[in-house]
């Protein structure tokens, strides 16, 4: 988690503020549809247990999980590497279940459903595949992945390794060591 813990300083100086538009940039990107569509797709039974790694400014779980939470028909429970966002959403959504935590912290078989959006390219090249594995390992029936950088046939790194696009051979790899198949969306912009 090398990278992740070199970012602390830097988060630490969010306010509740910017953290309320934290990602502003992405809130319309049609990627987030096409997840919510999709979750909301794979609920066929009520009350799943249902993670969200690495929830940010909380932005879908506003936009669409707390509603299923809310309609009992998934148990949210959002995790965060980053103390200050935990206790932001904790302020602003004390009635809901944040935790800080990180892909590490999931427990085996744990969740029907895990959700990450733009995560793993934080991920220090020693550990994405721990990460990775993690997520998968705590769920029981599907993880929704929505990559900022898709996979490729090289794993390419921008700005000194804080955003990754990581080998699409090794991304298989792992998802399929776990026992998932793979279904991939292409997202238009």
């Amino acid at each position: 988690m090398a990278d992740v813990k070199n970012s602390d300083a830097f988060w630490a100086n969010y306010s509740i503020e910017t953290w309320r538009t934290f990602m502003i940039h992405d809130f319309s990107h049609p990627s987030r549809e096409i997840a919510y569509e999709l979750v909301r797709g794979l609920i066929n039974d009520g009350d799943l247990a249902f993670a969200e790694i690495g929830f940010g400014g909380c932005y879908d779980f506003v936009h669409c999980f707390r509603d299923l939470h809310d309609k009992s028909v998934i148990n949210y429970t959002g995790f965060d590497h980053t103390p200050e966002f935990v206790g932001y959403a904790n302020t602003d959504f004390p009635a809901y279940n944040f935790r800080q935590g990180d892909f590490t912290d999931l427990e085996p078989n744990s969740f029907d459903i895990t959700y990450t959006r733009h995560t793993l390219q934080h991920a220090a090249p020693e550990v994405w595949q721990d990460w990775l594995r993690a997520m998968l390992n705590a769920t029981r029936k599907t993880a929704v992945i929505v990559w900022r950088f898709p996979p490729s046939n090289e794993h390419i790194v921008w700005n000194d390794g804080w955003n990754n696009r990581w080998d699409k051979r090794s991304v298989a790899s792992v998802i399929k060591e776990c026992g998932f198949d793979i279904e991939e969306i292409a997202v238009n912009e």
